[in-house]
């Protein structure tokens, strides 16, 4: 491994593997390393900020300068050796690209921590005085959330989870809230296996942690609601990219196999309208797997 490493440093390999192998199928390994994380982890945990921070490091500041200057090396070993200059300069042109993409990356991933640290903090503000409630319902077997998806609702159902085993589902009734926290009650849910139920509304944020059920569920006269996000200052950061979060969760849905068709749909309304697609829909797409009778609690 050592002489691999070294070999490609010094630009000693052809250009077609420096090229295919030693740049651009690492990239892609270690792009879906980064989706590995984002799903495995928490977002309202700070093992999230610091396994982000140190595979960035280890990725864009210690991998990817080796496989540039290796890969201009053998550029330039190629171009003395087969003077083919068209082909060494597109390379050289896709390696600006890169590094340029790179650069918007780092910036991007930069500020996307200091809001995951932000809403950490005002987290543990906001438990003092919740804008959601959390029970215990059906003999033990389900929680049910009311209220806002609001910061410190993922961490005070881990806490639910770990002191009632017996839960194999969760109700939810909320009108939707913040987009990180609805992203880490989905892993919660898919972690715990838990299956989802809603039997009155669930919308906006709220639609990514019901979609995380094993099986989904939704009363006779419930609704799934969807819209484009928008920007609250008093919650989020104000410079955040809603287009590249909105991307993010429909990688989410489609994680989940919904069909494309519906996906083209759930951002095509405004931030101060609301989709609701009718049970055949949801049923059709993937969304819902059963409509059920109103269970009581």
């Amino acid at each position: 491994m050592r002489n691999y490493i070294q070999k490609h440093w010094q630009g000693d390999y052809p250009l077609g593997i420096s090229f295919w192998f030693n740049f651009l199928l690492v990239i892609i390994v270690y792009h879906y390393g980064e989706n590995l994380i984002r799903f495995s982890f928490d977002h309202s945990s700070h093992s999230f900020i610091l396994s982000t921070i140190v595979y960035l490091i280890i990725s864009r500041l210690i991998i990817y300068p080796w496989q540039v200057i290796g890969l201009l090396r053998a550029c330039d070993r190629h171009l003395l050796i087969y003077g083919n200059v068209i082909k060494v300069r597109a390379v050289q042109a896709i390696v600006i690209l890169s590094l340029l993409g790179t650069f918007i990356h780092i910036l991007d991933s930069a500020q996307s921590l200091i809001i995951f640290k932000k809403n950490l903090d005002k987290a543990e503000v906001s438990q003092a005085d919740p804008t959601f409630t959390l029970s215990i319902v059906n003999e033990g077997r389900f929680i049910l959330l009311k209220g806002e998806i609001d910061f410190g609702v993922t961490k005070a159902i881990t806490q639910f989870l770990s002191t009632n085993l017996d839960i194999d589902g969760i109700i939810l009734d909320s009108s939707g809230g913040i987009v990180y926290e609805g992203r880490g009650l989905f892993m919660l849910i898919k972690k715990y296996g838990l299956d989802t139920y809603c039997f009155k509304n669930c919308s906006s944020a709220c639609t990514i942690a019901f979609i995380g059920g094993t099986r989904r569920f939704l009363g006779l006269k419930a609704r799934l609601g969807f819209h484009k996000y928008r920007l609250n200052s008093d919650k989020i950061n104000p410079v955040v990219d809603i287009e590249d979060e909105q991307k993010k969760d429909l990688a989410i849905y489609k994680s989940q196999m919904i069909n494309d068709t519906f996906l083209n749909k759930i951002f095509e309304k405004s931030h101060n309208e609301i989709w609701f697609p009718t049970h055949d829909e949801l049923l059709t797409a993937g969304v819902v797997d059963r409509i059920v009778n109103k269970v009581h609690y």
